[in-house]
């Protein structure tokens, strides 16, 4: 009786010692540990764990040895190579007394032999009805491990699988946060927890971007470390992160570097219905800011300026409908903005006996087409009066090509029209005034010729008067 109670308790004390050397997370650490404490107290020449690799082809091996203090390198066992696979596959404890003797004989078998282990000891590790792989005790003596031993073995598989367990769950939590880290600091954002008191408990960001430095703010609340501004909009934010809904807000802080703006939004985090607190991402979008201000600006210059130019700036969408109407379509035309918003100017300022020649225009221009456009008296006004003018038109379309409105620019050039026309007149007065004083100065360049032709001949006559006459002196004075 006394021997028994004595065996139950080395089992417990045991036992007890054992849970105190897989305590590590560390699945090596821990390993290392069984391993060397199952050598050592059951004298044992060898221990080992082999773990099906994730395709189950075969085994994973970490070894310890009674002479070796450190934890031997994992080695590799094809499935099929080793007694291994029967323990696994039965779910069963195998006992070879003698290895020498146990058929059939593997190569691992010769060269557990060649390391002296002639005897050995497989029990399989399962959880949750599944086997994992198999804890393995070898001794260098036949028939060396006692039946004692054996059911240490026996009893510590589950604690050891069930400590494998939480050691791989506790590295995967780990590698998944380390992985979760790494993703939130590659990240522009900046990620904070806050408790259901509205404290700061973790961040996820790098200080060089925080507002104030982690021993300013983190274990404080909102209210005590955020500027009155800030604190405002998140306490009106959080009436609906209590109540299960996410929030967005856009606040400005005034950092070291100057003033920077950041978009958040708030998620709560709820306990069995309940608020727990809170995540929040915040956002750097100062350069959209930037940029929209700067866009702003232009955009302001630019209405400014369509406002001023002299030309009607007429904007339509697709549907050819009025968006924008500049003053200088107001002043040319006679319709206010207002009047003309949702039109189509083709039913007010096109005279009707041109509107088909104005809706072919259109037609074009929403094909994508260029077509300008300029007729005499094409354009009425609100009062009724018909004014010419020169039309610039231009099809908008996105990237792909797609028609989505249309700009006309229109200049007023009824006066220039007017001009033209007392311009032409008057070159075709001149033209007749030329012809007609062309043809006076030909009726006396022919009458002069006549005359010159009168009197030529005449002083041709003189002069053949003259030489008779001399002839005839000459004739009485030789007589």
């Amino acid at each position: 009786m006394g021997n028994k109670m004595d065996t139950q308790k080395d089992i417990v004390t045991f036992l007890s010692e054992f849970d105190k050397k897989i305590g590590y997370l560390d699945t090596a650490k821990l390993i290392s540990e069984a391993l060397q404490f199952i050598t050592i107290k059951m004298k044992l020449k060898r221990a080992s764990i082999a773990m099906l690799d994730p395709d189950h082809s075969g085994f994973i091996v970490r070894e310890a040895t009674i002479d070796k203090e450190e934890l031997g390198k994992g080695s590799f066992l094809p499935l099929d190579s080793t007694h291994l696979s029967q323990s696994v596959q039965k779910r069963e404890a195998i006992y070879r007394p003698d290895i020498k003797q146990y058929k059939p004989v593997f190569n691992v078998d010769a060269r557990l032999l060649k390391s002296e282990v002639v005897c050995d000891f497989i029990v399989p590790l399962i959880v949750e009805d599944q086997c994992i792989g198999t804890l393995n005790g070898g001794s260098a003596k036949v028939d060396g491990i006692s039946e004692h031993n054996r059911q240490l073995l026996t009893l510590i598989a589950p604690k050891l699988v069930h400590a494998l367990r939480n050691a791989n769950l506790y590295e995967e939590l780990q590698e998944s946060e380390r992985k979760f880290k790494s993703l939130l600091n590659s990240m522009d954002d900046l990620v904070f927890v806050l408790d259901a008191e509205n404290r700061f408990v973790s961040y996820y960001a790098p200080e060089e971007q925080l507002y104030l430095k982690p021993e300013a703010f983190m274990g404080k609340k909102v209210g005590e470390v955020m500027p009155p501004v800030v604190v405002e909009k998140f306490n009106e934010a959080l009436v609906n992160v209590k109540q299960g809904k996410t929030a967005e807000y856009e606040y400005c802080l005034e950092m070291p570097e100057g003033k920077h703006w950041f978009s958040i939004k708030l998620s709560p985090i709820m306990e069995n219905g309940e608020y727990a607190g809170l995540a929040s991402v915040s956002r750097d979008i100062t350069e959209r800011k930037q940029a929209e201000e700067a866009l702003h600006n232009i955009n302001n210059r630019l209405n400014i300026s369509i406002e001023n130019m002299p030309n009607a700036y007429i904007l339509l969408d697709q549907n050819l409908h009025v968006v924008e109407w500049n003053n200088a379509a107001e002043d040319i035309f006679g319709y206010s903005k207002q009047e003309m918003l949702g039109k189509n100017p083709v039913d007010y300022i096109v005279p009707k006996a041109g509107r088909h020649l104005v809706v072919d225009v259109l037609r074009k221009l929403k094909m994508g087409e260029v077509a300008d456009y300029s007729e005499k008296d094409n354009n009425i006004c609100k009062d009724g009066k018909l004014i010419s003018c020169q039309w610039y038109n231009t099809p908008l379309s996105d990237d792909e090509g797609n028609v989505f409105g249309i700009l006309l620019l229109a200049q007023d050039i009824t006066e220039h029209k007017r001009a033209e026309e007392e311009l032409a007149k008057h070159r075709e007065h001149l033209e007749e005034l030329v012809k007609e004083r062309t043809e006076e100065l030909e009726e006396k360049n022919n009458e002069l010729e006549r005359f010159n032709k009168l009197f030529v001949g005449r002083e041709l006559r003189i002069i053949e008067l003259k030489d008779k006459v001399k002839e005839l002196k000459q004739k009485l004075h030789d007589k």
